[in-house]
């Protein structure tokens, strides 16, 4: 059951897709509960697509067994997301996942990089947090309701 990575492809999209819901009804339970904010399928499934095809993203998934369980993506300077399937949890996915990313954003060139967390994320917080990254006062809103607070953290690479 050993893990692997590898460059997302653009049939990976229902994978990214699935993988962010189940992450995100899972993580979000208490910031987006689900009884009043539906997960935006449609504008998902959509998302991934774009991402997978962007010329300027990078996509790494993990895989375990030949499945699909978790990916992360980064562009020029940005961590944009990473997500791991809730049974995945503390099995070391998230973690590679992250050093690939971290490696991927080096071989772009730059000094730092930045990534967007929900405040609420304590979890992911957390896991950044122990992997150097940094709260460094950038402030914004979801997009999604109810418009919880995103915090912006840096990593010097």
């Amino acid at each position: 059951m050993a893990l692997e990575l590898r460059a997302g492809r653009s049939e990976d999209a229902e994978a990214l897709f699935s993988i962010h819901r189940e992450s995100a009804m899972t993580a979000y339970v208490e910031i987006f509960p689900p009884g009043r904010y539906l997960f935006p399928d449609a504008e998902m499934r959509a998302h991934w697509v774009s991402v997978l095809d962007a010329p300027d993203v990078d996509v790494v998934v993990a895989e375990r067994d030949g499945v699909p369980v978790g990916f992360a993506s980064v562009s020029a300077g940005w961590l944009r997301a990473l997500f791991v399937a809730p049974a995945e949890w503390g099995r070391g996915a998230g973690g590679a996942l992250h050093d690939e990313a971290v490696g991927l954003l080096c071989r772009r060139g730059g000094l730092d990089a930045h990534l967007w967390v929900l405040e609420q994320n304590a979890r992911a917080r957390r896991f950044y947090e122990t992997r150097g990254w940094r709260d460094d006062g950038g402030r914004t809103n979801s997009k999604f309701p109810p418009h919880p607070l995103e915090l912006r953290y840096s990593l010097v690479l």
